[in-house]
């Protein structure tokens, strides 16, 4: 005794629309009744197995596209951290470099003169 091809698909539908863990555990039901079953049974069991490979795709691409966009965002931050940190140390390397050459001068320009009201 096999499906109709109609009742074939309208269980392949319904099986798809369910998750993972739930096809985990169908599985494991058919398989821990397998002396059990019929050919029904046995095509159920079939259909759970096409739509757990089509997912296990699913999620393994899934998987592997959150990972590679996951080090990509890593790598752009390291890498900006990287520039952030040769701009500060190529900023800080000469830091007197807008200075006046006499020294002499610098430090008279700080001097603010005493008036003769100030009393020290």
């Amino acid at each position: 005794m096999c499906l109709e091809p109609d009742i074939w698909e309208e269980c392949y539908q319904d099986t798809s629309a369910l998750s993972y863990e739930q096809l985990i555990n169908l599985d494991q039901h058919y398989q821990q009744h397998s002396e059990f079953s019929s050919s029904i049974d046995d095509e159920f069991h079939h259909i759970v197995k096409l739509v757990m490979k089509e997912k296990a795709t699913q999620i393994k691409s899934l998987e592997k596209s959150l990972f590679l966009s996951t080090s990509k965002k890593n790598l752009f931050l390291k890498l900006g951290n990287i520039v952030k940190s040769l701009f500060w140390f190529f900023s800080r390397k000469y830091p007197y470099r807008n200075a006046k050459r006499n020294p002499d001068e610098a430090f008279y320009s700080c001097i603010v003169p005493v008036d003769d009201g100030w009393n020290l």
